[in-house]
């Protein structure tokens, strides 16, 4: 969510008035000037809250701009989620940036806040008005705009940290999509490769006898190719001794996977892998 306010000067003393800190005016009593001295982190009224709860959200910086210019606020809201018996099973969290500084990072809340009370564990309404308040004071607001986020692994989706369970059922689906996509392709080798890479997100057995049978049959085909038709396949030969290098590399093939050796004897007797002299 992000929303631009905008307050005039505060027509009282009060320093919450517009929400920001009052202008100070020193007048000078003596001679000699004024000693400054920082307030203080408490405050009453951050002390009169229930277990002191207002410490557990101080802002990590003071962005305020001064009264009469606008200010921003960029909020990132995660919902709480509960389990069937009402217990908290992941909590809400708040991030928020004013005026671009970061001054709430992933803040926990247990529940809806309320004036001078702690809050409590309680479910939050899926969704809700959006409500904006003065203090007091005149202020406008303008720009406002929310977008909802994605679901998250907790809620079904696939973005953040997904368990292991999660993970396992997102590699099989993202495998399935693959090994659909092979079996529109017409060249054979393409449609070998494309399940080839299936292998990377699910060791299918199947699969993988599949992959072994169509990586030999290419190479019986490569071999009985004359001298002339063998050159002009070398890029692809390479292509696909590249390919099982790479699963082999990464554990999905065996590191003596056979269609691999024999292509690796096709390129050394062909000398495709030396470099040509300068």
């Amino acid at each position: 969510m992000s929303v631009q306010r905008e307050a005039p000067e505060p027509q009282t003393s009060l320093p919450h008035a517009a929400g920001m800190a009052p202008e100070l005016i020193c007048y000078p009593t003596e001679t000699d000037p004024p000693k400054l001295v920082p307030a203080r982190p408490e405050r009453e009224w951050m002390d009169l809250t229930d277990q002191r709860y207002a410490y557990r959200c101080i802002p990590l910086s003071i962005a305020m701009r001064k009264p009469g210019e606008w200010q921003t606020y960029d909020v990132v809201w995660t919902a709480p989620t509960f389990n069937a018996d009402g217990t908290v099973k992941t909590p809400a969290y708040v991030t928020a940036f004013h005026n671009g500084v970061l001054v709430q990072d992933h803040t926990r809340l247990e529940g809806g806040t309320g004036h001078m009370t702690r809050s409590r564990p309680e479910p939050f309404s899926a969704a809700g008005p959006l409500k904006l308040q003065d203090h007091g004071n005149p202020v406008r607001y303008r720009n406002i705009w929310y977008r909802p986020l994605p679901p998250r692994p907790v809620e079904g989706g696939t973005d953040g940290y997904l368990t292991t369970e999660a993970a396992t059922a997102k590699r099989k689906e993202l495998a399935a999509s693959i090994r659909q996509d092979a079996e529109k392709l017409t060249k054979p080798t393409d449609q070998m490769l494309r399940l080839a890479e299936s292998l990377e997100y699910d060791k299918d057995e199947p699969t993988f006898q599949k992959v072994s049978q169509m990586a030999e049959q290419y190479v019986a085909n490569v071999k009985q190719l004359p001298a002339d038709q063998l050159t002009s396949k070398k890029d692809e030969v390479r292509h696909v001794r590249d390919a099982f290098r790479f699963l082999a590399k990464f554990k999905v093939l065996p590191p003596d996977y056979e269609p691999r050796t024999q292509l690796e004897e096709i390129i050394k007797a062909q000398r495709w892998d030396e470099k040509k002299k300068s």
